[in-house]
Parts: structure tokens; sequence; C-alpha cells
């Protein structure tokens, strides 16, 4: 389908991407910054029983307008879980009738969904007839089976780079402790209470550190919500731990220019290529994360550690070495990350983003991956 200068009408299909998620971030980045496109959004929203009228209604919605001719395309942002799956299948079954349908995945768990579980024959015979969009080459293989139209990389972006990339530490930040930055949402499964303990051990051995944490306790198979906010309210009455909640993103690049070392040793089966860690290397900082496909992929050639998964040793000696990098020579441990940090604005610049996926979803993309 070739770009004629006249705006092409896709469908949209997606949950409220009004949140603070990586995925709802790059939803509506999609859905705001695509001119050549008139977008017909179906958006299911809310819980219990308003969640499940909002999304009969968008899938009575988009089956009506299919049937009157008025689309042919779908950008269908999907979800990994069974119950998610199971609110999909309505905008899946379309391309079975003929319809394009896009599916952009932001998890890694979209390779259990169609491989592992009890749904998983169901989800692959819908699957086999979409086009799939991921964020990271280390899905392509596992996905190359699984369809017979196109399957296409299209990597993150970071829309701003706060205080850009500086040789030297910026004025306003605290040169004599080591500052790690958690940033992200804080759930059992990303490793966040592992990096706490860490950073109590370091802080008990005498090192000057402090964890600043911004994001919103959210339950997971590994702790339910209730835990993790009452593990974190006694971990707000230690001297060495700063939290800040959810922040802006004017906040949050100014929190990430004054970390001496940003964290994340996830285990969290969606990882993918986590916002967190591009803005980190955007922005020129320590990186320690858990040795796992999907981090290993976002981070390419950008220097980093990498920790096993619920290692506290691991993270310990991991931020200790960062520790000893910044007290040899402080200078040269922001300088030296200057060119890594250059790479991967290029690497993951919005406009690049903006293009790549105006050109899968209008037709014209290169379809080799």
């Amino acid at each position: 389908m070739m770009f004629s200068g006249t705006p092409i009408r896709i469908a949209l299909w997606s949950g409220d991407y009004a949140q603070v998620t990586g995925q709802a971030l790059v939803t509506a980045r999609v859905a705001n910054y695509q001119p050549r496109i008139q977008w017909s959004k179906y958006v299911y929203k809310g819980s219990g029983f308003r969640s499940i009228t909002s999304w009969l209604t968008a899938a009575l919605s988009l089956w009506f307008a299919i049937a009157r001719g008025q689309l042919t395309t779908v950008y269908l942002v999907c979800s990994r879980s069974n119950w998610g799956f199971l609110r999909d299948i309505p905008v899946l079954l379309t391309a079975m009738s003929g319809i394009r349908v896009v599916v952009h995945c932001h998890g890694s768990d979209i390779v259990d969904l169609l491989t592992t579980r009890r749904l998983s024959r169901i989800a692959r015979a819908l699957y086999k007839r979409c086009e799939i969009i991921v964020p990271s080459a280390h899905l392509l293989e596992p996905l190359r089976d699984v369809t017979s139209m196109p399957l296409h990389l299209c990597e993150n972006y970071l829309l701003t780079v706060a205080s850009g990339i500086t040789q030297t530490p910026p004025v306003h930040c605290d040169s004599e402790v080591l500052t790690v930055l958690w940033n992200s949402n804080i759930m059992g499964s990303k490793g966040f209470f592992s990096l706490a303990e860490a950073v109590r051990e370091m802080w008990e051995e005498g090192f000057a550190v402090r964890l600043v944490s911004i994001g919103k306790p959210i339950g997971d198979d590994d702790l339910s919500e209730e835990t993790v906010r009452n593990q974190l309210a006694l971990l707000r009455s230690m001297i060495w731990f700063d939290y800040r909640g959810h922040v802006d993103p004017e906040t949050a690049s100014s929190l990430v220019a004054c970390a001496d070392v940003v964290v994340l040793p996830s285990g969290y089966r969606s990882e993918c290529q986590p916002l967190a860690i591009i803005q980190a290397m955007c922005a020129g900082r320590a990186i320690v994360v858990s040795d796992i496909p999907a981090l290993r992929e976002t981070l390419g050639d950008y220097p980093a550690h990498f920790v096993p998964i619920g290692s506290v040793s691991a993270i310990l000696d991991a931020l200790r070495q960062v520790n000893d990098e910044k007290k040899s020579d402080a200078v040269a441990f922001v300088s030296s990350r200057y060119t890594d940090a250059a790479a991967a604005q290029r690497r993951f610049d919005v406009n690049r983003f903006d293009q790549e996926m105006r050109a899968i979803l209008i037709g014209t993309a290169d379809r080799n991956h």
C-alpha cells in the first residue's frame, strides 16, 4: 500500500493508553504523531463491568466499520496475558476475513503466549495471518515461524534527552555520594528489593551511597501490591533511601542526569526494551542490569554490568565497581561513556521511530526481518 498524499484510514485497537507505562507511552506516540494516518480508535477502558461493556462496544463498533467497508487495516496493540489475548480475539479474527492486521508486541512474553501455554495453539492460528512488530531483535527468531506475514523490527525511542550529554558531572549533583537510581515501577519481579538490599549492605559497609527511586508500587506474580507497599513503607525510614513516587518526565530526566548508575536487575517475564534503560544509555549513565536476552539486546555495545537475576551479592559487587570508578576519576567516570551515549541517541531517535512506524503501517517497510 503506497502513500498517495491522502491520509490512510487505519483502525487502532488498544487498551487505555492514557497511563504511565512503556507500552502506553509508545502507543500514544503512534496515535498522535502519524499525520499521514487517519485513525479510527477502538480503545477499551475501565475495570470490572465497565471494562467489559467498553470492550464489547469497541469490538462491535470495529466489526460494524469493517462490514461497511470502511476499514482495511487494523493496528493492534496486543496484550500477552491469557485474558488479554481473549480480549484481542475479535481483532485477530478479522485477519481471516482479509483485513490487514498489524500487531505491535511490547513484551517478551509474547513468545510464551504463542508457544508454551494451553491457549498457544489457538493463539498461533490467529496470529499466523497477522504482521507482527517487535521492539527487540531477540524476539525475531522465536517468532519467525509463528506468522506467514511480515515480521517487523522497530526499536523504541527516547523523546527527550534531559540535560544532553555532558563530559563533566552536572554541578547540582552530589559528587561525594554514589547515587543509584531506580527508574521504573516498583515490582517484585523487576528486582527492586534485591537492589534495595544491595544498597543497604553497601551502606552498612561504610560506603556513601543513596538509592533514589521513582515509580509506583505494582503487584505481580512475585509480590502482591499490598506486600510491595508494606515493604516500601519500611524502606522509606532508611536514611539511604529517597523515594519520589510518580514524577513527571522532566523530573525523571533530571534524576537520570544526576544519577551515577541506573539499575534494573529484572526477572520480569515481559521485559523487552525498557525505556528506563534507553534513557540511561542516552544520558551516558553507568548501568547495572540482569543478564537476560532482552536487556542484552537493549544494551548492545553499550558498556554495562550484567548480574544474575535475584543475586544481591552480584548487584553489590557491581555497585562497588561503579563506586571505585567514580572515586578514581570523577570526570573520566562521566566522559568515558560519551561516545556510547551519542550512539544510543542516534539509535533511539524519535524521528527514526516515527518514520519506521509510518512505513510499517502504510505498508512500505522492508519486510525481510
